[in-house]
């Protein structure tokens, strides 16, 4: 009886440490906006650079961040939270806030998206 006191008492612990620590929608944009940046800078790099083009990634990181925040939705669970951008009728989970932090799609999924992105 003991063991089983003492464990629902760490589960209760657990439970308010998650619920204080979930990450609310402006982290997970965050998240996800510092991910199109590294992909942009990323598509920056490998490609010459100019006045024009340089002014094209600015624009086009822009225009995804206004979709992505209109589009996003997050969705608290106390302990967890998690962001689906829908677009076109489908829905995609794009990030999962757990304990402060937000684990977001891998870098590589999201620049196969976003070269699939047309407006």
């Amino acid at each position: 009886m003991k063991k089983f006191g003492i464990l629902i008492i760490i589960l209760v612990l657990i439970a308010l440490v998650g619920v204080a620590t979930c990450p609310d929608r402006q982290a997970h944009e965050e998240a996800i906006t510092e991910v199109i940046d590294n992909y942009v800078k990323d598509k920056n790099a490998s490609e010459a650079t100019d006045l024009l083009s340089s002014f094209c990634n600015s624009l086009e990181t822009k225009l995804v961040r206004l979709v992505m925040e209109e589009n996003l939705e997050v969705e608290n669970y106390f302990v967890c939270s998690i962001g689906r951008i829908e677009w076109e009728g489908e829905e995609k989970v794009v990030s999962v806030g757990l304990l402060g932090h937000i684990f977001t799609a891998k870098e590589e999924q999201i620049a196969a998206e976003l070269e699939n992105f047309e407006l």
